[in-house]
């Protein structure tokens, strides 16, 4: 004769799956968050490289977007254009050109 499992033991035996499943997910998890800090702190010392780059180097440097905005630019360039790079600064180097030249 086959032996019936109690509601109790057949719960425990869920409940013992779950946890296992919990724990699999809290691992997964702390994996991701590792992955994620690790590319934070890669990703600060790339922008960390560029800043420098830009801010050091002698020569005019700017970064123009396909459609022509500034996305970027160096002390040496916001003398040059007369104008500050700041977030949100939306301007086209095609505005800075005078008619007829662009």
């Amino acid at each position: 004769m086959a032996k019936q499992t109690s509601y109790p033991e057949v719960y425990a035996e869920e409940a013992g799956g779950e946890k296992n499943r919990l724990r699999r997910q809290v691992v997964e998890m702390e994996r991701n968050l590792m992955k994620m800090k690790r590319t934070e702190k890669v990703l600060r010392e790339v922008e960390g490289r560029y800043s420098a780059l830009m801010d050091s180097n002698v020569f005019l440097c700017v970064v123009l977007a396909s459609d022509g905005r500034f996305r970027a630019m160096n002390r040496r360039a916001e003398d040059f254009f007369g104008f500050q790079m700041k977030l949100g600064t939306d301007i086209a180097l095609q505005s800075l050109i005078a008619p007829g030249y662009a």
